[in-house]
């Protein structure tokens, strides 16, 4: 009786072993990305069809850091404003003063499509007058007709 049930145990043991191994934890890798920071590089045109202020333009897209991007050009401005990437690459954010402090940004966000040949950016701005807000799709590799 006393063997059966070492018998046992050792049988139980054996599968536990193999089971726990199996399940134990290992450490997250870090998110692969399919795109690089670096295809963000490039002309962009933005077209919104909200306000008058901003029309059709380009703007052009350098990286800053691995995770920030500069927008020259910024809303037809001819000044950049850094936008902060998320850590998944798939959005970002930026607030600040362009032309010479008379226009403040604020509640700026954008999307990147999964192609990173798309964006698309909301922000809220005031030029003295009360607070407006604006958004914009933004493709790449496409320019605005020059008026």
């Amino acid at each position: 009786m006393k063997t059966n049930r070492i018998f046992n145990v050792l049988i139980a043991l054996m599968l536990l072993v193999p089971l726990s191994v199996m399940t134990s934890c290992s450490e997250e890798d870090a998110p692969e990305f399919s795109h690089s920071i670096n295809d963000l590089v490039g002309s962009w045109k933005w077209d919104t069809t909200e306000s008058e202020d901003f029309t059709q333009f380009n703007v052009t897209i350098s990286v800053v850091s691995d995770n920030k991007i500069s927008i020259d050009n910024f809303a037809n401005t001819s000044e950049a404003i850094e936008a902060t990437l998320s850590e998944d690459r798939k959005s970002f954010t930026f607030a600040g003063e362009l032309v010479d402090g008379n226009m403040i940004i604020t509640n700026g966000k954008g999307t990147i499509g999964d192609s990173f040949e798309t964006m698309t950016i909301s922000f809220e701005y005031d030029l003295g007058d009360g607070p407006l807000s604006c958004s914009a799709s933004v493709q790449k590799g496409i320019y605005a007709k020059k008026k």
